[in-house]
């Protein structure tokens, strides 16, 4: 709705009902997402931070927070989340406490290889209905909307 209003208060200018489109699917897509993982007890943002644990075992908190463009802050609190739920563990280093290596635990490691097929047949159901040339075309329109992004938003 709040896309709808904007939309009829700007006058309608030039494809601004693709972005508009974009933003309203972008919304249903993470609403979906977060459906389907709630019964794992996971968030996109959890499952970004065990995704990439499993990809570099012993990554640091701070080493984490990067690799995922996220605060130090926000990373604190998916490691705890996921440390609560027993999926990964934190090795400290005798020599600095506050320093912690992190791995997946057998749970968390468990968890990915349950959730993953069921993640890549909802990613497929998703776009099985979606041409090549309709692929194609959408990912050059996202494209020149990334590209307008990185440049400021100016025309």
């Amino acid at each position: 709705m709040k896309h709808q209003l904007l939309n009829e208060r700007l006058g309608t200018p030039p494809n601004a009902e693709l972005l508009l489109s974009v933003l309203s699917v972008a919304r249903d897509i993470d609403r979906a997402c977060a459906d389907m993982l709630a019964p794992y007890g996971l968030s996109e943002s959890r499952l970004a931070a065990m995704l990439a644990i499993e990809q570099h075992p012993s990554i640091t908190a701070a080493e984490l927070a990067d690799h995922l463009e996220v605060t130090r802050a926000t990373v604190t609190g998916l490691i705890d989340g996921i440390d609560r739920a027993g999926y990964v563990i934190r090795q400290t280093s005798g020599s600095d406490r506050r320093r912690s290596q992190l791995t997946l635990s057998e749970k968390g490691e468990a968890l990915l290889n349950d959730l993953m097929p069921v993640y890549k047949t909802w990613f497929k159901s998703l776009t099985s209905n979606v041409n090549a040339e309709t692929r194609d075309a959408t990912l050059g329109a996202l494209g020149e909307l990334h590209d307008a992004l990185e440049a400021g938003g100016r025309s």
